[in-house]
């Protein structure tokens, strides 16, 4: 018997003890949704929350505005890079769909950080990482804008700040671990990116077409050569003898029906070998000057939306246009370097216009005929980096300058001939 109970004792102290499990609310960020820690808690916040707010916001200004000029520099030299490989549609087509993918990619970006909680901490990261290099691209060459927040939004170094701080946070906090909701996020991916592709393009009313009348109005821009020899004409004939002005006038009234073209020679040409301006304007133009070379002036769709009247003798002669904004420091330098004082060459300023244009710099161009893209309304915009030089001989593109920095490619585009 007491063998038997020494047993019994013996079996019982050798059965391996129970392994005892730590309380939940002290396995920190992998424990239950129900007692995360505050580590998982502030991730959560951060990854799920701030990030995908903040990336959101910066989608739906970019939406609103639908304006590739947002679209930060280097992203839009990538897509022209890509347009020239690929050759499909026009370069405004493609540079819209790459605008509204892009959309849609940060779209589906924050339904993922919000409905995908296992990775929504990645997401996040590369996101943000991806914006910190193109910020620190942008700001290294100067732009005093990225159009993350719309024509208005903060200025780089402002939006880059809070991309960084943002950016740590995630590195530090991760969410809690929990089940994520696929088909939740595979319906709102479907949504946005039908949000993003969906909303209508911007377009708007052409430019108003001008009067037959119209041309005799382009002496003042051209003064140099149209204006003296009109003046010098009639003041003889009006001083000499008053029956004079009645004999003429039955002159001047037959001159235009018979010799339109003699009289007003520059402006006329100016008018009659341009196409009249689009009766429905696009939303954006987005030229590639480069191609312009070669081929008529007045056959780039954009140069269709020059200010009427044009200038007196566009289409006769050498000119140099520079297409200019007049917040951009970088144009108003180019000018006076090397459009001030008097010109051998007739030189047309022309103003490219913005949504929200700064502050007018001006620059000291007097010898200059002045015109400006024209802007009806919110419509078109134009995706132009300026300032680009462009050498014109008789209608004929014959050069183009888009980098101005350089010296030497800027004395072949002016030089040309």
């Amino acid at each position: 018997m007491a063998s038997t109970s020494t047993d019994r004792n013996m079996g019982a102290s050798s059965a391996a003890p129970r392994p005892t499990h730590a309380p939940a609310s002290s396995r920190g960020s992998g424990g239950t949704p129900a007692k995360a820690s505050w580590f998982g808690a502030v991730g959560d916040i951060v990854n799920r929350g701030a990030i995908p707010l903040w990336i959101g916001a910066g989608a739906a200004f970019k939406l609103y505005d639908r304006d590739p000029n947002l679209l930060p520099l280097p992203v839009r030299n990538i897509v022209f890079s890509i347009h020239d490989r690929v050759g499909i549609g026009t370069t405004e087509q493609f540079l819209e769909f790459a605008m509204r993918s892009i959309i849609a990619i940060e779209i589906i970006a924050v339904a993922g950080m919000v409905l995908l909680p296992r990775i929504s901490r990645w997401l996040a990261l590369a996101m943000l990482a991806l914006f910190i290099t193109i910020l620190g691209t942008l700001m290294s060459q100067g732009a005093l804008t990225c159009g993350c927040f719309g024509a208005k939004g903060p200025p780089p170094v402002v939006v880059l700040g809070i991309d960084s701080a943002l950016f740590v946070l995630a590195a530090i906090f991760g969410p809690t671990a929990r089940a994520g909701r696929p088909l939740i996020f595979v319906t709102a991916a479907a949504i946005g990116t039908a949000l993003a592709f969906g909303v209508p393009s911007k377009s708007g009313e052409g430019a108003p077409v001008e009067s037959p009348q119209a041309p005799s109005q382009q002496s003042p821009p051209a003064t140099r050569s149209a204006a003296p020899p009109t003046p010098t004409t009639k003041t003889p004939t009006t001083d000499t003898a008053p029956p004079t002005p009645t004999t003429k006038t039955p002159t001047t009234d037959t001159a235009p029906r018979s010799s339109t073209p003699p009289p007003p020679g520059p402006s006329t040409a100016a008018a009659t070998e341009w196409p009249a301006p689009p009766a429905k304007t696009k939303g954006f133009y987005a030229p590639r000057f480069n191609t312009w070379v070669g081929k008529p002036l007045s056959s780039q769709e954009m140069m269709l939306m020059l200010k009427r009247p044009l200038p007196a003798g566009l289409d006769q002669g050498k000119w140099h246009i520079v297409f200019y904004r007049v917040d951009c420091e970088h144009c108003q330098d180019l000018i006076n370097t090397h459009f001030a004082g008097t010109l051998a060459v007739k030189t047309l300023l022309v103003k490219v216009p913005d949504a929200s244009p700064g502050r007018d710099i001006g620059n000291d161009a007097t010898d200059v005929v002045h015109s400006e893209l024209l802007r009806i309304g919110s419509v078109p915009d134009y995706v132009i980096g300026t300032p680009i030089v462009v050498t014109v001989v008789d209608g004929q593109v014959k050069a183009v300058c888009d980098k101005t920095d350089d010296l030497e490619a800027l004395m072949t585009t002016l030089d040309a001939e």
